[in-house]
């Protein structure tokens, strides 16, 4: 959950820097899109840790009404039980629905974009925000570099990889 609002954040700050009249619009065109595929959809927010989720947010803990978009929009495609308002009960979470959820709030969030302006100029406007976004995933997660490269080997490689 966490990792899907800083993302998120991360998304909105740069659409922001690149595009600031045209916030209120994309966060709007998001959040409509968010509640479309909610429906009827209803999860009592109350027991997610929200400080904990906002802690390092810099804008998206502006917008509440957003925030609880996407915490129901996450938890009905983990396929939390409908009704679930305790964190006393164990519920299980596929994997495959938790890859779905991630990769389900990054379409919405482009397609937001897209709702805003014209197709060609929506992806350049992505291109500009990945750019951002790689960089600063590189800052925050800078590259293990070995003390002597030439004596890595390939399996020490891929383990360090895999960590």
């Amino acid at each position: 959950m966490k990792s899907n609002f800083e993302q998120t954040d991360s998304v909105i700050k740069y659409f922001n820097k690149l595009k600031p009249n045209k916030l209120g619009k994309y966060l709007l065109g998001f959040q409509k899109r968010l509640n479309d595929e909610i429906k009827d959809f209803q999860i009592d927010i109350e027991f997610f840790n929200i400080e904990t989720i906002e802690q390092n947010l810099s804008i998206l803990n502006k917008y509440p009404e957003l925030e609880k978009a996407i915490i129901s929009f996450i938890c009905k495609l983990l396929e939390f039980p409908i009704g679930l308002n305790t964190t006393e009960e164990e519920i299980e979470i596929r994997y495959f629905n938790i890859r779905k959820a991630s990769s389900h709030l990054s379409y919405y969030r482009v397609k937001a974009i897209e709702n805003i302006f014209e197709k060609e100029e929506a992806t350049k406007l992505y291109k500009e925000i990945a750019k951002y976004l790689i960089k600063e995933r590189k800052e925050q997660n800078p590259p293990e570099i070995p003390k002597d490269p030439r004596k890595v080997t390939r399996i020490e490689s891929r383990e360090r990889i895999m960590k």
